[in-house]
């Protein structure tokens, strides 16, 4: 059995992937969706994992499907290479 805290704080709607919030409803409280009401829940790494896998699937995509479904894909960001060797120090 999960506590309210814990679904409050770690799950998010399965539907949407909005926040969980408590109601007042048919004279108990409930835990709901805040955006869209729904009673189904997800983790917070499954909704996250969700939103990666579309993601990626959505970059593999044509750029003309992507303007055409209006998805922007995020620019990468910039390799950047560290040297593991100190620095050199002039004394």
């Amino acid at each position: 059995m999960v506590s309210t805290a814990k679904l409050l704080r770690d799950y998010r709607c399965a539907k949407c992937h909005s926040r969980l919030t408590e109601k007042y409803i048919d004279e108990e409280w409930k835990v709901v969706c805040c955006a869209c009401g729904v009673t189904k829940f997800i983790h917070e790494r499954k909704a996250q994992q969700e939103r990666m896998e579309a993601r990626e699937v959505l970059d593999g995509l044509p750029a003309n499907l992507q303007q055409a479904m209006g998805y922007t894909p995020k620019p990468s960001k910039p390799l950047v290479i560290f040297s593991l060797s100190p620095p050199e120090v002039e004394i």
